[in-house]
């Protein structure tokens, strides 16, 4: 019925069956940071329409997932000496760049429509699969060696065998982190000795410390993304389902949770994962701001009456499903969500299946949104 690089959702058909309503939209990002001084978002990397970024521990490498393709790239911070590392079917996310620098570890999802994690040479060539089978396997983190991957395993049928584990990239020995069952979303400071982490409920963010081999709760939010300072000392976390959504800090040395930015006058990009955030190379908030726009169109057609005819009062979700937390809808474990409808913007129609999908609701006209309507007639 359509084509062209509009992207088109949430069909609704009219009462007499000749229209078909949807929202079409040019799906766009833009790389923003905070600046403190200004108090200002302003454009960062050229304004890259991307998510995901991840530098190296040096500063001289960047990788980032390219919205709403899906696609991983690296390059210099400049923009210089760009290279795309994945290609369709595979969808890349959450690329984190190994401690020397060399290799790259992410999660994707291709034909198995299943996360898995992969790790490929920043030099470019063939994604290795590490993980394999019917759960999903997301945010992979190194240890401080590099020596090892820690991973969310999330069993959907099983809330019990819900996990952090940790891979030995030599033997590829796959152990259980002590105590994390019902925590996802493993985020390794870069010294080596804690780990945070999300419960399952979406709204305690947790740490672990090796030394101690126990974790604690340090907030009670419902948190999204979380990441940790270039140091390793401070962990970032926003949140986006609250009334006044913000940025959040908390120190390892004293506990204590700090509101940074307010984030509720800021348009967000919703990935597939919701709004991404995360930190620059002097830790100063990073996110990618909706410069795309969205119209309602009208679509001449000949439905089947039963089709225009269903219940309006009780909508059937189409194409999802139940997933572990035991709620209707997909959730991602790399955010707090559970449960909520999911719709489809921001994601490649052409990608295959993204598994294991967001809560959070993307695909409404926002106040912010493009409202008119188009008249298209198909012969």
């Amino acid at each position: 019925m359509t084509s062209g690089t509009t992207s088109i959702q949430l069909p609704v058909p009219s009462r007499d069956g000749r229209k078909l309503f949807v929202v079409g939209g040019d799906v766009r990002g833009e790389l923003v940071a905070y600046d403190a001084k200004s108090q200002r978002w302003l454009p960062y990397l050229s304004g890259l329409s991307a998510e995901g970024v991840s530098f190296s521990r040096d500063g001289e490498w960047v990788a980032y997932i390219t919205f709403p393709e899906g696609a991983l790239w690296r390059s210099k911070p400049d923009g210089s000496e760009r290279m795309q590392l994945t290609y369709r079917p595979l969808r890349a996310y959450q690329p984190w760049w190994s401690p020397d620098g060399k290799q790259i570890a992410f999660m994707g999802i291709g034909s198995e429509r299943h996360w898995h994690i992969y790790l490929l040479s920043a030099q470019g060539g063939s994604a290795e699969q590490l993980t394999s089978g019917a759960n999903d396997q997301t945010d992979p983190s190194w240890s401080a060696d590099g020596k090892s991957l820690a991973f969310g395993d999330l069993d959907p049928q099983d809330p019990n065998k819900r996990s952090i584990r940790l891979l030995d990239l030599k033997t590829r020995n796959v152990t259980e982190v002590a105590g994390s069952r019902e925590i996802c979303c493993p985020r390794w400071s870069s010294g080596g000795r804690y780990m945070a982490g999300i419960s399952f409920s979406g709204q305690d963010l947790m740490l672990f410390d090796f030394k101690t081999q126990k974790w604690q709760m340090l907030a009670k939010e419902t948190i999204n993304f979380m990441m940790w300072s270039r140091d390793g000392k401070t962990l970032y976390f926003d949140t986006f389902l609250q009334s006044n959504p913000a940025l959040y800090r908390v120190r390892t040395s004293d506990f204590k949770v700090e509101r940074l930015v307010p984030l509720g006058s800021l348009r967000r990009a919703n990935g597939i994962f919701g709004p991404w955030a995360g930190l620059t190379l002097d830790d100063s908030p990073l996110t990618l701001r909706d410069v795309g726009a969205q119209d309602i169109y009208a679509l001449d057609v000949n439905l089947p009456y039963w089709l225009y005819h269903l219940p309006l009062s009780r909508p059937r979700a189409v194409g999802r499903r139940r997933h572990g937390c035991g709620l209707q809808g997909r959730r991602h474990p790399a955010t707090s969500l559970c449960g909520a409808q999911v719709s489809a913007r921001g994601a490649d129609p052409k990608s295959p299946g993204l598994g294991t999908l967001p809560a959070r609701g993307s695909g409404g006209l926002g106040p912010q949104s493009s409202q008119h309507l188009h008249d298209l007639r198909y012969r």
